[in-house]
């Protein structure tokens, strides 16, 4: 069961990281560390990249499952999803993307014969924003760095 993982930068050692701590297990056949950032992980540099790295993914015919994490930036989740759309109609049947177009949160496209693709567009599917804006939304403010923040005294 080979997977693919497409993020635009660096974003998925964070990921991983977190994922570590809150106990879940490493993607299936990549709990060796080199073999997930070697093999599991491709980095796009970018927007762009990233949406390169998904249309090269797509004719390979030994992943099973395909991910991407893209930031919706100013643009939206909208306009960054309709961009992954349009790759994907190249390879999937239009019915199956009319499912996926009406899933709210994360998408889930499945198709017998072709890998299953996941979709995450940052910082939550619904709003422009970036990864670190999840990030600090998911991190109770007294962990956000590590510390309990001092009390401050105000007048």
């Amino acid at each position: 069961m080979a997977q693919q993982l497409i993020v635009e930068g660096n974003d998925a050692i964070a990921l991983a990281t977190l994922c570590t701590k809150r106990g879940l297990n490493a993607p299936v056949g990549y709990a060796e560390r080199s073999k997930f950032i070697k093999e599991f992980i491709k980095v796009g540099g970018g927007y762009t990249g990233a949406l390169t790295a998904l249309k090269d993914s797509l004719p390979d015919n030994t992943l099973t499952n395909i991910g991407i994490i893209i930031d919706a930036n100013d643009q939206g989740p909208t306009a960054r999803w309709q961009s992954i759309r349009a790759i994907l109609a190249e390879k999937y049947d239009p019915a199956t993307l009319l499912a996926a177009d009406a899933q709210t949160g994360p998408k889930i496209i499945i198709e017998t014969g072709m890998p299953t693709i996941g979709v995450w567009i940052m910082p939550d599917n619904a709003n422009p924003g970036i990864w670190s804006t999840s990030w600090l939304a998911w991190c109770p403010p007294a962990t956000r760095f590590g510390h309990t923040p001092t009390p401050r005294l105000t007048i």
